[in-house]
């Protein structure tokens, strides 16, 4: 990921950042967000982050993170892979007309979990309880233990 890129995605404010995620999931294809889908998966993060034991070697609850630090550590992720680099430049690069709200500001860590949907994911145990899986071995480091850090914060532990 270029500077510039980098730039341009730190300096959005939360309510554009999740406007731009929002968008470079609308432009990759065969990907559609459907609210209540995305509301019923962020509703399972704080169980599933209770019952996955093995976060804690990738990170720690970032308490204080919010929906837009969620989504522009989403944006920096996804700018880092050729796939989806030119959607994320072209998501940020494109302004948001004044008083927009997106409904899916609700439902930030469902969003999350779709813009990573090839490497993050949540599954039911064989008792039936929601966990937490994701393909790659992020380091504390990594832009996906920047994620992992912000969803586990605002979702399971990080506040309280």
């Amino acid at each position: 990921m270029n500077k510039e890129l980098a730039g341009q995605i730190h300096g959005l404010s939360d309510a554009d950042a999740i406007a731009a995620l929002t968008l470079v999931l609308d432009l990759e294809e065969g990907t559609a967000a459907d609210l209540a889908e995305l509301q019923a998966d962020q509703a399972r993060l704080p169980e599933a982050f209770a019952t996955t034991p093995d976060l804690g070697e990738v990170a720690a609850p970032e308490s204080g993170a919010t929906n837009g630090d969620l989504a522009r550590a989403a944006l920096v992720y996804l700018a880092e892979d050729e796939a989806t680099s030119q959607l994320v430049s072209q998501a940020v690069s494109r302004p948001r007309r004044p008083g927009q709200r997106d409904p899916l500001t609700f439902a930030v860590g469902g969003l999350i979990l779709l813009a990573l949907k090839s490497d993050v994911q949540l599954k039911r145990t064989a008792s039936g309880k929601w966990s937490f899986s994701y393909r790659l071995k992020p380091t504390k480091d990594s832009a996906l233990g920047s994620i992992l850090a912000k969803l586990w914060g605002l979702y399971g532990g990080g506040h309280g």
